[in-house]
C-alpha cells in the first residue's frame, strides 16, 4: 500500500519516469506473492536457499537473487553487468557468486546499484544451505571446497520441476523485468543527456561530466573536489580530492585554476603515470570568474575538445521592503558568453545539474569536515 500511495504521489507530482519505477516494483512484489500463494514450498521448511535468476542480452547480464528463508521469499536484489560480451556464461555467473559469497568486500545492499530492489526482510544476506542455479556450474566443486572453508556446507542444484523449479522461474522473470527497467532508464538519460547538450548548445555528448567545487573555512583550511557522472550516474570510484596549495588565503578563483590545471595536466599526455580520459564536460560550481579561471587553464594547456561550463546557483529577489518576489532559473555560463542560459526548475536537466553540483559541494564539505578534525 505504501508503493501504491508512492505511485500515486509521483503521478500527481507529474514526476512520470519515477512513478514507473515504483510501478514495476510493485509489479514484481505481486507477482512473488502471487507465486508464493500458488507454490507448493513448505513454509515450515528450515533451511535457507538463495534463487538465481539470470537474462542475458547481447553484452549485458542482469542477475535476480531471491531470498528464501524458512520456505518464505524475505528479500530479494537484481543486479546489472555491462560491456560482458567478450565473457561467457559460466564466467559471468563464477565471477558473480566469487565476489557476493567468498570475498571480504562482497556486495551488500548499501553499495548496490542505484536501481536494485530491495523488499525488507531479515537474514537474506547469509551464506545459505542451498543456491539454486540457472544452469549448471562448472566450477562447483572450487566453489563447495570454498564455501566449505568458510564453514558451510552450501549444496548446488539446477531443478528442472517442482515447487523449487518455481522458484527459479520466479527469479529468472524478475530478471527479465529487471533488465527491461533498466534498458528503460538508459533509453532515459540518453534523452535527457541529448537535450543537454543541445540546451547548453555543446560540442559533444556529456557521456562523461567532471564537477569541480571549492570548499574553504575563512582563510585556512581551503580544499576541493571533482565527482564523476558517467551516462548520468555517479562513478564513485574517479572522485578526487584536493588540497589547494597555490594559495593560503580565501581566492576562490586561484584554487579553481590550481584544481582545473591538476586535472587537465593528467589528460595532457596519454603515456604519464597518471593518465585519465579527458571528459566531455566541465562543470564549474560558481560564476563567470570561476569560469574564467578554468577557461584561461584550458587555453593555456592548449585542451581542446572539452565542453566548459559554470553552474551558478538561483538567486532570491526581494522588494524594498525585503519582502521575497521570486526565485530566479539556475543559471548555466559559458566562456565567450554574455548572458547566462536559464534552466527551467521543472526540467530533467535542470534536476541532473543540481544533482552533479550538489555532489560535488557534499563531497568537498564532507573533506573539509575531515581536514578540521585533524
Amino acid at each position: 500500500q505504501q508503493l501504491q500511495n508512492e505511485m500515486e504521489r509521483l503521478s500527481v507530482a507529474e514526476e512520470f519516469e519515477q512513478a514507473a519505477r515504483v510501478r514495476d516494483q510493485i509489479r514484481l512484489l505481486e507477482e512473488a506473492l502471487k507465486q508464493r500463494a500458488k507454490s507448493t514450498v513448505n513454509h515450515g521448511d528450515p533451511e535457507s536457499r538463495d534463487v538465481i535468476g539470470w537474462h542475458r542480452r547481447e553484452g549485458t547480464v542482469s542477475i535476480a537473487l531471491l531470498f528464501v528463508r524458512q520456505g518464505n521469499v524475505v528479500d530479494q536484489a537484481t543486479f546489472h553487468f555491462d560491456h560482458m560480451d567478450g565473457c561467457s556464461d559460466q564466467e559471468v555467473l563464477s565471477s558473480f557468486l566469487a565476489q557476493f559469497y567468498l570475498v571480504d568486500d562482497r556486495l551488500e545492499p548499501d553499495t548496490l546499484p542505484s536501481d536494485t530492489v530491495v523488499i525488507p526482510g531479515a537474514e537474506a544476506k547469509k551464506v545459505p544451505d542451498e543456491i539454486l542455479l540457472p544452469f549448471p556450474l562448472q566450477d562447483q566443486p572450487l566453489f563447495e571446497e570454498g564455501f566449505a572453508q568458510l564453514g558451510h556446507r552450501t549444496r548446488f542444484h539446477e531443478p528442472q520441476r517442482g515447487a523449487k523449479h518455481d522458484l527459479l522461474l520466479l527469479a529468472m522473470k524478475n530478471a527479465e523485468n529487471a533488465y527491461d527497467q533498466k534498458q528503460r532508464e538508459k533509453g532515459n538519460i540518453f534523452r535527457v543527456l541529448s537535450d543537454l547538450k543541445a540546451r547548453l548548445m555543446l560540442e559533444n555528448y556529456p557521456r562523461r561530466m567532471e564537477c569541480f567545487d571549492i570548499s574553504n573555512l575563512g582563510d585556512t583550511g581551503i580544499v576541493a573536489s571533482r565527482v564523476v557522472f558517467i551516462e548520468g550516474q555517479a562513478d564513485k570510484t574517479l572522485y578526487r580530492r584536493y588540497k589547494i596549495r597555490s594559495t593560503e588565503g580565501q581566492n576562490d578563483f586561484a584554487a579553481m585554476r590550481e584544481v582545473i590545471e591538476r586535472r587537465l595536466v593528467k589528460s595532457c599526455d596519454e603515456n604519464t603515470r597518471n593518465f585519465e580520459e579527458r571528459p566531455d564536460l566541465i562543470i564549474i560550481d560558481g560564476g563567470k570568474g570561476q569560469l574564467g579561471m578554468a577557461a584561461e587553464v584550458m587555453k593555456d594547456l592548449n585542451v581542446t575538445g572539452v565542453d566548459l561550463v559554470a553552474l551558478a546557483k538561483s538567486k532570491t529577489e526581494s522588494d524594498f521592503d525585503n519582502r521575497e518576489v521570486q526565485k530566479t532559473f539556475e543559471r548555466v555560463f559559458k566562456p565567450g558568453r554574455m548572458n547566462p542560459i536559464n534552466l527551467a526548475p521543472d526540467s530533467p536537466i535542470c534536476h541532473l545539474m543540481q544533482r552533479i553540483r550538489d555532489e560535488a559541494h557534499r563531497f568537498a564539505v564532507e573533506f573539509q569536515r575531515t581536514q578540521r578534525s585533524i
